[in-house]
């Protein structure tokens, strides 16, 4: 079973004008950091008082004299705090208590004379008093018993730690976790949009509430691009999205139009047909799989395509319970469905059950109750060889449940959890992306019109 037990994120290092940078290869780093803690991993100073802290690294081979360096802060004062002493071991760690106490502590701990209070830069200076050493930023999104580091340690790549995984005086380990890359992204809040992968990025289209038709792009997570406002379809969610043929495709989904749309830059957009045989208004997922688009309408018919504007249907009649919402996805040169179930029927039902087909017409069962419990609106990813699934929806007698559980196969028969100590919240409806070797994991619905727009990612090592 794979464990994983970090949250993290990488954003660019904060470089601030004014200062010269130390010749050759730097070796003192600010590698941590807390700006404001109630409870953090029971990281007290010694009068019993939760601070926000700094953590400094010495990657080098000798120990480091700090006496006369100074932390700050604040940009226009970089000289805020003057190390009374200290030093650090190679390859050792020293930390530092953002307190406003200006003391030396019993123990000798040192505290500066200022307090963090959120996206503030922590700057390491020389002790001329112009040379930075080094620096870091958390981001504005920062939330209360999270900390901020390198990861690992001293190198460029920044990530969050929550307070059951932070790690003041000690190594930030190499991570095998669900990482949250960033709380609020720069696109809105929605549910059930398209997600591919295509020209190097990860691409976010259109979803609810509101039947959305704007379309995003990013190659990191952090920072979003709008491509268009207006891409020429009507807004939509619950649609078939996928790349075929070098572009991106927009399929069904409910909309009053029965339309299929293309584009090979996310910013222009041509309609392949206006009157798809399945009908306006169908919910539904594509796949690409042996050289043709498929669409899922409804949980209920399929139809293949190999230029978006024909449209042959290979079922009329699935062979499972009636349901909307199922999960659908390509494995191992099969089609596979999971889950899903119907919703304001009066006599709703939610299934775990999985089923595959290689041509779309012959359908078996791999199992009728897989150990995940019953959901519908999950997301779905194969990577690392195995099957995804991750959230869901469960909103039987009248209790909406979402989950926030993750599971993978090898075969479809036999699932396992993932086990981490830190994950996304309980939610349903998110997109998602396996991108850069990582699985990613964004947006969503949790109740009560609760949408999300943060971001996470899955980063496993290689077995």
């Amino acid at each position: 079973m794979f464990k994983a037990s970090l949250t993290c994120v990488a954003v660019l290092v904060a470089v601030f004008p004014g200062w010269g940078r130390p010749a050759g290869e730097n070796v003192l780093f600010v590698n941590e950091i807390m700006t404001s803690s109630a409870f953090t991993n029971g990281a007290m100073d010694e009068d019993g008082d939760f601070q926000g802290w700094i953590e400094l690294y010495n990657g080098g081979e000798s120990e480091i004299d700090l006496t006369g360096y100074y932390l700050s802060n604040d940009p226009e004062q970089p000289r805020s705090w003057r190390f009374p002493s200290g030093h650090v071991s190679a390859h050792g760690f020293l930390v530092i208590w953002a307190s406003a106490k200006n003391q030396i502590g019993a123990s000798g701990a040192l505290h500066t004379n200022f307090q963090l209070s959120g996206a503030e830069p922590v700057l390491l200076t020389a002790p001329d008093g112009n040379t930075l050493i080094d620096s870091l930023q958390a981001p504005s999104e920062i939330d209360r018993d999270e900390s901020y580091g390198r990861h690992p340690d001293g190198r460029e790549e920044r990530i969050f730690y929550t307070n059951l995984t932070s790690s003041p005086g000690q190594s930030n380990p190499e991570p095998e976790f669900w990482a949250k890359v960033i709380n609020r992204a720069a696109f809105p809040p929605r549910d059930y949009g398209g997600d591919v992968v295509f020209s190097g990025k990860m691409w976010l289209l259109g979803g609810w509430p509101g039947r959305k038709k704007d379309v995003w792009y990013s190659a990191d997570g952090i920072d979003w691009t709008l491509a268009t406002a207006n891409p020429g379809w009507p807004g939509r969610h619950v649609f078939g999205c996928v790349v075929f043929n070098d572009r991106i495709w927009v399929i069904g989904g409910t909309s009053l139009e029965s339309d299929v749309w293309h584009s090979s830059d996310g910013v222009h957009w041509t309609q392949a047909t206006s009157q798809a045989p399945w009908g306006p208004n169908k919910p539904g997922r594509s796949v690409v799989h042996r050289g043709k688009m498929w669409f899922l309408a409804h949980g209920k018919t399929l139809w293949s395509s190999t230029d978006g504007a024909d449209w042959t249907e290979v079922m009329s009649q699935a062979p499972w319970p009636e349901r909307g919402s199922p999960t659908f996805q390509v494995f191992k040169d099969r089609m596979w469905v999971m889950g899903g179930g119907t919703w304001r029927t009066g006599d709703d039902a939610i299934y775990n059950d999985v089923w595959y087909s290689a041509d779309g017409v012959n359908w078996s069962c791999a199992t009728r109750s897989a150990p995940w419990p019953a959901r519908r609106w999950a997301a779905s990813q194969v990577y690392r060889d195995k099957m995804w699934l991750m959230g869901g929806h469960y909103g039987l007698d009248g209790e909406p449940k979402n989950y926030s559980d993750v599971w993978y196969t090898e075969d479809g028969v036999h699932w396992e959890p993932f086990d981490s100590k830190t994950i996304f919240t309980p939610r349903h409806s998110s997109q998602s992306w396996v991108y850069k070797d990582a699985l990613w994991l964004a947006g969503g619905y949790y109740h009560s019109f609760a949408l999300y727009n943060d971001v996470w990612k899955l980063n496993l090592p290689e077995y």
